[in-house]
């Protein structure tokens, strides 16, 4: 896959998921893309490392979470 076809890549990956769970990504990495999408299309977003700055920039959406148990997944999406 060429680079510049992640965006698209993470974009239809983000529409076909119910959910997306981010665990290891930097600050300047692609994946944020797919976080983004997420959120325009109200789909979950799920990441782990409060210690990077990104993840705080999605709490103010609904549907996003920072983990600190993965059975929160199944919890969250169960009621809502």
């Amino acid at each position: 896959m060429f680079q510049s076809n992640f965006p698209e890549r993470n974009r239809l990956m983000a529409a076909i998921s119910d959910a997306t769970v981010i665990v290891e990504a930097s600050d300047t990495s692609g994946s944020l893309h797919q976080a983004a999408e997420c959120v325009r299309l109200g789909r979950w977003l799920f990441t782990e490392d409060p210690s990077l700055r990104w993840p705080k920039d999605f709490e103010q959406y609904p549907n996003s979470r920072i983990l600190s148990e993965t059975s929160d997944i199944f919890y969250l999406i169960r009621v809502n």
